[in-house]
């Protein structure tokens, strides 16, 4: 019978059509996310399709469910966290360079220095021949104290510093005392580089490398309550 057939299509399907279009559909919760993922999964398996790729491929689902309802404010302060991690590991790479780059300069003028004296000297003051390069290297370091003292004092730089934009300044913005910006080097020096002692001054340019990615600070600059900026 047609008029049978039409009212059986129509209930089944009253369902669908009865069903307001319009209406937004209620918000998943993670939840229900992860409740369908474990029965689309638990469907694949049953079909035959249990293996390493399923397994990876469910797993990567369930990070990303997790991720997407992750609390948009723990996500930011996670990438605030990681953007600052990610400059101060920068900003420990260009102070290493700049504090190469102001060695290298004070090792140059102390050997000139060094053979301007044995000119004028009747007896050579220190042979350049038989030089030891660490000795040297050492002995510029130490020279180069009372000088890198000086200019953070006046122009809150050294050369190297100067060359990479950066300068140093104590935390309420002032520029610094001689005497306290000659701790500050000494303790670079000394704690920082060990004056280029072999080994040791890897060990000490690491450690204060992972406390400045670590606090944002070295042990000086915490010490003294100074900052080392981007100028």
């Amino acid at each position: 019978n047609p008029l049978e057939t039409a009212q059986k299509v129509a209930s089944s399907t009253s369902g669908i059509v009865d069903e307001p279009t319009s209406s937004p559909a209620a918000p998943r919760s993670i939840d229900d996310e992860l409740r369908a993922l474990d029965a689309e999964f638990a469907a694949a398996r049953i079909r035959g399709f249990d293996n390493e790729f399923l397994q990876g491929r469910y797993n990567s689902e369930r990070s990303r469910i997790y991720s997407e309802f992750e609390d948009p404010t723990s996500r930011a302060k996670q990438n605030e966290l990681q953007a600052a991690t990610s400059q101060r590991n920068g900003m420990a790479w260009r102070r290493y360079f700049a504090r190469m780059i102001d060695l290298l300069l004070i090792d140059l003028v102390f050997v000139i220095l060094l053979m301007v004296a044995n000119n004028i000297s009747e007896s050579p003051v220190y042979d350049l021949k038989k030089a030891n390069g660490i000795v040297l290297g050492m002995l510029g370091s130490i020279f180069w104290i009372p000088l890198a003292a000086l200019c953070l004092s006046n122009w809150q730089r050294t050369p190297g510093k100067a060359l990479l934009r950066m300068r140093v300044e104590a935390a309420n913005g002032k520029r610094l005392p001689y005497w306290t910006a000659f701790h500050r080097e000494a303790q670079v020096c000394f704690c920082g580089t060990a004056i280029g002692f072999p080994l040791i001054a890897l060990v000490t340019a690491w450690s204060s490398k992972r406390r400045l990615e670590t606090t944002g600070r070295t042990a000086w600059d915490s010490a003294l309550d100074l900052d080392v900026i981007q100028a």
